[in-house]
């Protein structure tokens, strides 16, 4: 009878458990499970993929990969390898933090570059809201972002909205204000939209994210 009940109970140390909802959603990967992202933005832009795999409770990683189109046709941009360090969380309310890194390979000419930062996430339903502060190096010198966003689940739809505030060393602090939604089709599948209202043009991308 005990190995019967340790093999009962071994799937089970494999992975945890999906939240339902986004608002329960911590701010790393549930471990073990994988997690896509695709956004298709302007046909004149490109694509990405990104890609979320939770190694244990607290760790995740990622990559990052864009296809942005030019005069020359579509090319590849360098990828993007992250991380995520989770400092805590509790679940009622649900509120989690972490420690968050990327970074990108020389690529095609261009030079590395790469960021940390902190993110954040509480919610007491309805309402989840996110704080994402970074700072890294990139082409233009010492850059820092920070993006605050607020989420609200409307049974299946989650509608969400937020500003980034972007510095450079050499420039202003430009607010981008943003908003857009998420339709969960089941536990794992959500198509998702967001519009930007970048200075430099207007950005809109639809994409899918699946959870397997």
């Amino acid at each position: 009878m005990i190995p019967l009940a340790v093999a009962a109970a071994s799937p089970g140390t494999e992975r945890a458990a999906w939240p339902a909802l986004p608002l329960e959603q911590p701010v790393v990967t549930s471990r073990g499970w994988w997690q896509f992202t695709g956004a298709w933005v302007r046909p004149e832009d490109g694509a990405e993929l990104e890609a979320r795999f939770g190694v244990s409770s607290r760790l995740e990683l990622s990559v990052a990969e864009a296809l942005q189109a030019g005069e020359d046709g579509a090319r590849l941009a360098a990828p993007t390898l992250g991380g995520r360090w989770l400092l805590g969380a509790a679940e009622a309310p649900s509120r989690s933090v972490a420690l968050v890194g990327a970074m990108s390979p020389p690529w095609d000419g261009a030079s590395p570059e790469g960021a940390v930062g902190l993110v954040g996430a509480w919610a007491t339903a309805p309402v989840r809201w996110t704080l994402d502060g970074r700072a890294g190096l990139g082409p233009e010198g010492v850059v820092g972002r920070l993006e605050a966003e607020a989420l609200l689940q409307v049974g299946p739809v989650a509608p969400f909205g937020g500003v980034v505030l972007g510095v450079a060393s050499r420039g202003p602090v430009v607010p981008v204000p943003s908003l857009g939604g998420q339709l969960n089709l089941s536990r794992g599948l959500a198509l998702w939209g967001r519009h930007r209202w970048d200075p430099a043009g207007r950005e809109l991308r639809l994409g899918v994210r699946v959870a397997l």
